[in-house]
């Protein structure tokens, strides 16, 4: 997957980082 903004989350998950 790409990297997105998790509003509900408040940051940038990036799954490229690993979690």
């Amino acid at each position: 997957m790409n990297r997105y903004v998790c509003t509900v989350c408040g940051y940038v998950y990036d799954p490229a980082k690993g979690d």
